[in-house]
């Protein structure tokens, strides 16, 4: 509020711009204010423009792209992630399952089997789910927004490009998983909290009454505490660090493992650009390579 405020609070919404909003952040960043927080200021302003879109102020949320766009001007590159082996990712799965994490266990299955965002996982409903087509419609995501008074407050909101909203295939092992807790959830009640006139979430806070919705925050703690555990345990075959981006990195790695078509692992990634899908391709082709060179190199002789 203190960011915004100063800059747009006379401006209109309607003549609000990609290009003013890129020069503010700009600006920004010449003070020395963090990609970080300019990333949750314009957060901020993707909830705001969205709900002007859905009341027909606007016809377009011209917040996104604009902070991809700052990184890629300023060359300000995130700091490379590395995908899970399929190893460590078997191994924390099965340690989540059984240990006290395993109230988190399907999330975390559908993060690594879908490679949603965390955001759009939280948002998912059985409703989304087609258990006969194999597939899996995308087209909500739940953020943590600030109100005037400073609490802080959960929105349902949509996908910040159209890539974003799309359908990905449930894979033999998700459907199996969530199957299993469509059952689960039979017996013992489904979630009936509502949140901006939506319901049947699939995720729920593990409270008395099991309704509500989960935090991004709270995942993140959960599936840190879980690494951490997991490594006091087996010193010897220690995991990385582990976030729900990591599972989504690694389910677009994984896809790149099985197959070279870059445009159909960016229609399930949900990526607005190809050249993020790219970055990802080039990464496995670059590792791939160095392996593959290295065990020729034992076999390789000129006589």
């Amino acid at each position: 509020k203190s960011m915004i405020q100063p800059e747009f609070g006379s401006t209109k919404i309607k003549d609000l711009t990609y290009i003013k909003l890129k020069s503010f952040y700009s600006r920004l960043l010449r003070e020395g204010v963090s990609v970080a927080y300019i990333q949750q200021v314009n957060s901020l302003m993707h909830i705001m423009l969205d709900a002007a879109v859905k009341s027909s102020i606007v016809k377009k949320n011209v917040s996104s792209g604009v902070i991809r766009e700052l990184k890629f001007e300023n060359n300000l590159h995130d700091e490379r992630r590395h995908a899970l082996t399929m190893d460590e990712q078997r191994r924390f799965l099965e340690f989540v399952r059984d240990s006290r994490f395993k109230g988190r266990y399907v999330l975390i299955a559908v993060l690594c089997g879908t490679g949603l965002r965390i955001s759009e996982a939280l948002a998912l409903r059985w409703q989304d789910c087609d258990f006969e087509s194999n597939t899996i419609t995308v087209k909500l995501n739940l953020q943590l927004y600030q109100d005037d008074d400073g609490v802080c407050r959960v929105e349902i909101g949509t996908p910040k490009t159209s890539a974003g909203s799309r359908k990905v295939p449930m894979f033999r092992d998700v459907k199996e998983v969530l199957l299993q807790e469509y059952e689960a959830q039979s017996q013992t009640g489904f979630n009936t909290y509502e949140l901006n006139g939506f319901s049947g979430f699939i995720f729920r806070p593990q409270n008395e009454d099991g309704n509500g919705v989960l935090s991004q925050n709270a995942v993140r703690r959960s599936i840190s505490r879980a690494c951490e555990a997991y490594n006091k345990k087996h010193p010897d075959m220690p995991l990385p660090k582990i976030t729900p981006h990591i599972f989504r990195h690694t389910f677009c790695s994984r896809m790149f493992e099985h197959t070279s078509n870059v445009k159909f692992v960016q229609g399930i990634m949900g990526h607005s650009s190809i050249r993020v899908t790219m970055d990802i391709y080039n990464e496995i082709t670059r590792d791939k390579y160095e392996s593959e060179a290295a065990a020729l190199d034992e076999k390789f002789t000129l006589v």
